[in-house]
């Protein structure tokens, strides 16, 4: 399999947030260029957020480090990796599923970004994997084949359990600077 990152992937995708309304999208899209090639973009003034993918996960990151808790106009920035639209998680995988093979089994639904099968700290497989279509319709597609008929990969008769993934991994945690430190409780802790 090719490895290699694909641009504007729904891995480099960013949630931008809590910013005035006085910004364009033009002004918006400069300010995260800084970081790297910013492709498409959701803006939407009125709520004040925006939506939009990076050229790399490398350039995402970078940008919600850096942007991330930034004050703009009197307001700290909130910069979030936004869910993958196109991520499914399958389960119930044999223990002779590869990387390459969940590949070639789930390509017929659409292009894949990225492909993996779980496995534990001795490198044995954990029985699911992540999918990661650069469509979300290719996605539903997927789940839709596997949980409404029988989808196997192997020759035994283990027929594969497909999901979205819908919550964002937090590898951030929580930290001090989101906790609202103007609550009374937060001084009385």
């Amino acid at each position: 399999l090719d490895f290699i990152e694909k641009k504007f992937n729904g891995r480099s995708r960013l949630y931008v947030g809590n910013f005035t309304n006085d910004p364009t999208e033009a002004q918006l899209k400069e300010i995260l260029s800084q970081y790297g090639e910013v492709g498409e973009m959701f803006y939407n003034k009125e709520k004040m957020f925006a939506f939009l993918r990076m050229g790399s996960r490398l350039e995402a990151e970078k940008a919600k480090r850096e942007l991330d808790g930034q004050m703009r106009n009197g307001r700290p920035l909130k910069v979030r990796f936004a869910p993958h639209q196109g991520a499914i998680k399958v389960l119930n995988l044999g223990p002779w599923v590869s990387n390459e093979l969940l590949h070639r089994s789930f390509s017929i639904f659409g292009d894949i970004e990225r492909c993996l099968v779980l496995s534990d700290d001795r490198g044995r497989t954990k029985g699911e994997g992540i999918i990661e279509f650069e469509r979300k319709p290719a996605a539903l597609e997927a789940i839709k084949r596997c949980n409404e008929g029988c989808y196997f990969l192997t020759s035994s008769l283990r027929p594969v359990i497909a999901e979205l993934i819908e919550e964002n991994e937090d590898e951030d945690g929580m930290q001090e600077k989101m906790l609202l430190k103007r609550n009374t409780e937060y001084h009385k802790e």
